[in-house]
């Protein structure tokens, strides 16, 4: 099941001229219930405009409106419009759990998913096609948080460009970068997993490039797992089947593979195989968890 929610303007149409300095700064903050968001923006430059449309959706509060010359604009069916006349502004948007718009997409599965994109699968296959915060003239200054509740953890992140600085701590990421034009991103985190005991395996491989062949190897009953590679998910609520899947892997120095259980199916406790394929040698791996505990496989490339 999906929540649909906007918690700040996704579309930033600047109409600019000659501006030197073009400064962009937001925090979003999660709360304990994973959907209940509060976000502050700031937006300042010293270049000559007509006017900044900032188009969030109807039903979300802005609190703490300071700027200039401000214009709302409620006659859209679908969003409010801010219209700005000055060279600052900041706001702050609150939303909660039950609050239901289009764009800002958060998952109410075990794995939530903020984001800037209207797609929700293989966007970032395409992603110039898809606009996120961006305008006529390049951002001189972006800087954009998520900070989650300490009862999460961010386990995923993704964004359109190599060029960004940021920092991460489990919590908090920020992005940071200079003159970019548009800017899009994908972050997913969880709820901590209470009492949760990691069994550790280490492998030998030969190669830094692997493939790996999971399935379930008796009756499919089942089974649901959560694949990570790192901070990164692979496989998200995979029903584990006879038929096998197979993903690739580019093994990186300190990165670690990660299973855990999602549903342990009619057949207690969650057991899938994994064949792991080094381009040399095949190694075969019955992998139990459960509620209480998951397994991580650290590799070892010895070629």
């Amino acid at each position: 099941m999906k929540i649909n929610l906007t918690i700040l303007l996704f579309f930033v149409f600047l109409n600019l001229v000659k501006s030197q300095n073009y400064t962009f700064t937001k925090k979003v903050v999660v709360g304990n219930l994973g959907c209940n968001i509060n976000t502050s923006t700031t937006i300042s430059h010293d270049g000559q405009f007509d006017n900044i449309d900032l188009p969030f959706a109807k039903g979300i509060k802005v609190y703490n409106l300071n700027c200039e010359n401000c214009i709302t604009d409620s006659t859209s069916f679908e969003y409010n419009n801010l219209q700005v006349k000055s060279k600052f502004i900041s706001f702050d948007l609150k939303t909660n759990c039950e609050e239901a718009f289009t764009q800002q997409y958060i998952s109410e599965d075990s794995i939530f998913t903020l984001t800037n994109s209207h797609k929700e699968t293989n966007w970032f296959d395409d992603y110039d096609k898809i606009k996120g915060y961006g305008s006529n003239n390049p951002f001189t200054h972006f800087e954009f948080t998520i900070s989650v509740h300490p009862d999460f953890e961010i386990i995923s992140v993704k964004e359109n460009s190599p060029n960004y600085d940021f920092t991460f701590n489990g919590n908090e990421i920020t992005f940071k970068a200079k003159d970019i034009s548009d800017f899009m991103y994908q972050v997913q985190f969880r709820r901590k997993p209470l009492n949760l005991t990691y069994k550790k395996e280490k492998i030998k491989v030969k190669s830094d490039s692997i493939y790996i062949d999971i399935y379930d190897a008796s009756l499919e009953d089942g089974d649901i797992i959560n694949l990570f590679y790192g901070k990164k998910i692979i496989l998200q609520n995979y029903f584990a089947r006879n038929e096998k899947k197979r993903i690739y892997l580019k093994l990186l120095e300190g990165e670690t593979l990660t299973i855990e259980n999602v549903d342990e199916g009619k057949i207690i406790p969650n057991t899938v195989v994994l064949i792991i394929n080094d381009g040399v040698k095949k190694q075969k791996l019955e992998i139990s968890t459960s509620k209480t505990t998951a397994q991580v496989l650290y590799f070892v490339v010895r070629k």
